[in-house]
């Protein structure tokens, strides 16, 4: 996968001085002038001019993939072919006659470096919905940028304390949402931004947002027909028959689509279909029998992986290492050791990835649905009191399925608010938990302030707040959380990835779609699953939906227990200086117990307590291999 490293002197007077890099970044091409350098690794094997473009007065890099549409000919006649033009060619032409806003509108999972040499101005942008990352800092005068952490902080003079706020977000979200990053000196640039640098300065810029427009005024079979030609559209847009194709498959209607779709452009068993399980005990966790009878029903070349709890130890430190910043979801292991299987077998790999958000494909979406009319009954408040109190008093185990839970989860969460109780569907009794299980100093060093979607709901331009957590979703967890666990481990082996679902002019067609049309009471993606009925078998298209989950809550209760323990130690410096040790013990006694799921908490510990092991401890250049064991162990 591309890389990219470099820096733009901000001085008025440019030095020409050159900016360390690490050990272990080998730059295939670079492009240095007196302010300005950029150090671009890529695969040899692939077309240099897909990647570069260069002449007396313009350098073009392009980190990514940018999808030249077929009707981007038509826009721009005197483009002939632009899909033998190479990427770098076209951005190199719409930047000379039609500017900086229209090379932003392409579609595409990207970064792109454009320098124009004579005007001394370099223009750093990334996509719209941030299918790739650029990291920033300033040091020494001048603006550092690179598409990972690891080559930012190798830098001498790039600080590595940490963002408090950041931290938080990890624990409330499970990941973290640009700008922040978890180093306070560094900073992401957010989906649909760019950079403006010149002499001495340089400005962030918001150039796109999603945003919902007037609803679609087709209806019935036009409506449907119309989103089935956008879903076409979308998959096509990513598809050359020239890469060996693969699919991450699970029951569920998205993947399953994908594979649909894509068997009626190539022959479909060259397309290898990828699926993982934890073995017969743990069905609830995954979709194996779902995804063979997919697989068979459309031919694919069909692989499948079990993981079970020795595959935390094997894989968690090259996960934490690959991530860059801590993660909360366990699954992300699973597409660790999904990549490893891929690599042999695909150069791309489809994954499906947004339609949930816009489509209506949560089941929190339903709930949300039914409590706007339950709100209005006038005796809701009393029937509220009526149901929590009894609920409150069960106890629960690991299974998060169960009805218990899943009852428990919604009488504590639901509020006459929607936004309120979508956020309390989310992140659960937060604010209770912060005040036990940070230290009084981290509390006050953070200065009472925690994150929150609310920002991405006031931005949203629509009061519909169905439309406002749709839109917080695509820039919360589908871009910090579903393309970056798609897009980093497959990188480590230089294979790529493609999110139809997640095409900026897929989700805003989507977005437009009536509310009614996506979810009710007991059904989800309804004019989705009415779109795409007749080319899915129908046992995918009434199973349960279950998705990519993970069993760690269960293995922290039985083969990883005591490993859960021995990081959970007053001797864990990525632990005593933030948390409340003895609380956290007391939560994972609780868990084993089974008085109470405290999995998804537990899991964050050991995967912060591993980050702090590999980035803050440990500082080197290149990738480690710790085990649990070795968090606390080797600490004097």
């Amino acid at each position: 996968m591309p890389q990219v490293f470099g820096y733009k002197d901000l001085s008025a007077i440019p030095s020409g001085r050159p900016t360390p890099i690490r050990p272990d970044f080998h730059p295939t091409e670079e492009f240095i002038d007196d302010d300005t350098a950029v150090f671009l690794s890529v695969n040899l094997s692939k077309r240099s001019e897909d990647f570069t473009y260069e002449s007396s007065d313009l350098l073009v890099v392009v980190v990514g993939n940018i999808y030249l549409k077929e009707d981007l000919g038509s826009k721009y006649p005197e483009l002939e072919r632009p899909q033998d033009s190479g990427c770098a060619a076209v951005v190199a032409y719409l930047y000379r006659h039609y500017g900086r806003d229209e090379v932003a509108k392409l579609s595409g999972d990207f970064i792109l470096i454009i320098k124009e040499k004579r005007a001394e101005k370099l223009i750093l942008i990334r996509d719209r919905m941030g299918g790739r990352k650029l990291f920033y800092t300033v040091s020494s005068g001048s603006l550092i940028f690179a598409s990972q952490l690891k080559t930012l902080i190798a830098i001498h003079g790039v600080s590595r304390d940490l963002d408090h706020f950041a931290l938080e977000s990890f624990l409330k979200f499970g990941y973290i949402i640009a700008p922040t990053t978890i180093f306070k000196s560094i900073r992401e640039l957010e989906p649909g931004q760019l950079i403006e640098c010149g002499k001495g300065n340089y400005n962030v810029v918001q150039y796109w947002r999603l945003r919902p427009s007037d609803e679609i005024e087709l209806a019935g079979d036009d409506l449907r027909k119309a989103l089935y030609k956008n879903i076409e559209q979308a998959i096509a847009a990513r598809f050359n028959p020239r890469e060996r194709i693969g699919i991450y498959l699970s029951g569920g209607v998205d993947s399953n689509t994908l594979l649909a779709v894509l068997s009626r452009m190539c022959d479909p068993s060259k397309i290898h279909t990828v699926s993982i399980g934890y073995g017969e005990q743990y069905k609830d966790y995954h979709e194996l029998s779902q995804a063979r009878l997919g697989a068979a029903y459309f031919g694919s070349s069909h692989h499948e992986l079990i993981n079970g709890p020795e595959h935390i130890d094997a894989h968690l430190c090259r996960m934490v290492w690959q991530f860059e910043q801590p993660f909360g979801n366990p699954a992300l292991i699973s597409w660790v050791s999904l990549s490893d299987l891929a690599k042999d077998l695909v150069d791309v790999v489809f994954v499906g990835a947004g339609a949930d958000e816009v489509l209506g494909g949560y089941k929190r979406y339903n709930a949300l649905m039914f409590l706007r009319r339950y709100y209005g009954i006038p005796c809701s408040s009393l029937l509220t009191k009526a149901f929590q109190a009894p609920l409150s008093r069960l106890s629960v185990g690991a299974n998060h399925y169960s009805v218990i839970n899943r009852l428990q989860k919604f009488s504590q969460s639901i509020h006459p608010d929607i936004l309120k109780t979508n956020e309390a569907f989310l992140f659960g009794d937060y604010d209770e938990l912060r005040t036990n299980l940070f230290l009084p100093n981290f509390r006050k060093a953070s200065r009472g302030a925690e994150p929150s979607l609310v920002p991405y709901y006031f931005s949203a331009g629509t009061s519909d707040p169905l439309r406002q957590i749709f839109i917080a979703d695509c820039y919360s967890n589908l871009v910090s959380e579903q393309l970056s666990r798609a897009l980093i481990p497959l990188a480590e082996w230089d294979v790529d990835y493609r999110a139809p679902f997640s095409d900026p002019d897929f989700l805003e067609f989507c977005l437009n779609i009536p509310n009614r049309c996506k979810a009710g009471f007991l059904r989800t993606k309804i004019l989705y699953k009415e779109a795409v009925k007749n080319i899915l078998p129908s046992q995918i298209m009434t199973q349960k939906k279950r998705g990519m989950s993970h069993p760690v809550a269960f293995w922290f209760q039985g083969a990883l227990h005591e490993k859960l323990l021995s990081v959970l130690s007053s001797k864990n410096p990525a632990l005593v200086d933030y948390f409340d040790v003895n609380h956290l013990r007391r939560l994972a006694q609780e868990h084993h117990s089974r008085k109470r799921n405290w999995g998804e908490l537990l899991w964050k510990m050991v995967v912060f307590s591993m980050w702090h092991k590999i980035f803050v401890e440990n500082k080197s250049t290149g990738m480690p291999d710790f085990r649990l064991s070795d968090i606390v162990a080797t600490q004097k």
